[in-house]
C-alpha cells in the first residue's frame, strides 16, 4: 500500500502535464483555423498570435489563451510576421493563403507537436517530433 501511495504524486504529474499539453495543442490547433474562418468570412486578413515572453496565444482581437510554464511553445514565422522577437503570428488571407511557418509545442519530457500552416493554401496540419 505505501508503494502504490508513494507512486501517486508522480503519476498525478505526469497525468496533469500530459492533459495541459494536448489541451494546448488543441487550442492552437483551433485558433488556427479559426483566424483562416474569420479571414475568409470577413473578406480581410486575420492573423494568429503567439507571445513568446508572455506565454500567450490568440486570434487578433479575441480572447487570448496561455500555456503552462512546463511547455515550451517555438516559433518559424515569416520575417515580416515576427516583432522584436517576441510576438509570432501567422497571417490568414481571404483568399485562402496564409503567411506560413509553425508552432513546434514541446512536452516537458521531450517530444511535442509541430502545428504546421501551408502559405499556399493556408492548411492546418499538425506533425510529430520525436
Amino acid at each position: 500500500m505505501s508503494l502504490v501511495v508513494g507512486l501517486a504524486p508522480s503519476a498525478v504529474t505526469k497525468f496533469k502535464e500530459a492533459s495541459d499539453y494536448r489541451t494546448l495543442v488543441r487550442e492552437v490547433t483551433t485558433g488556427l483555423l479559426a483566424a483562416r474562418r474569420r479571414a475568409a468570412l470577413a473578406g480581410t486578413s486575420v492573423a494568429f498570435f503567439v507571445e513568446l515572453p508572455n506565454r500567450r496565444f490568440g486570434v487578433e482581437g479575441m480572447t487570448s489563451g496561455s500555456f503552462p510554464d512546463n511547455i515550451d511553445v517555438r516559433a518559424e514565422v515569416a520575417a515580416m510576421e515576427l516583432s522584436q522577437g517576441s510576438v509570432a503570428r501567422i497571417r490568414f488571407f481571404p483568399d485562402g493563403g496564409a503567411t506560413g511557418g509553425n508552432f513546434l509545442i514541446a512536452r516537458p519530457r521531450g517530444g511535442g507537436v509541430r502545428v504546421k500552416v501551408d502559405w499556399l493554401l493556408g492548411r492546418v496540419s499538425q506533425e510529430v517530433e520525436h
